[in-house]
């Protein structure tokens, strides 16, 4: 699963807000080892896009998804 989540990221890489809109639903079905890996990756690959990320970005990313 987590390799699906990594192919489904380096589609979408291009643009910040769907990488980060993916990485969240990745944060919600992946298990923590797998979450782990992603993130691993994701701070390897694409570390840019989540440098210009708060905390409280992530969340407000949750809320909206959550509320779609």
């Amino acid at each position: 699963m987590q390799d699906y989540f990594i192919e489904k990221l380096k589609r979408v890489s291009f643009d910040r807000t769907l990488f980060l809109k993916e990485f969240q639903k990745s944060r919600r079905w992946l298990k923590q080892d797998e979450l782990d890996k992603v993130e691993q990756w994701a701070r390897l690959f694409h570390h840019d896009k989540l440098e210009q990320t708060g905390p409280n970005d992530i969340n407000d990313i949750n809320v909206q998804s959550d509320q779609e």
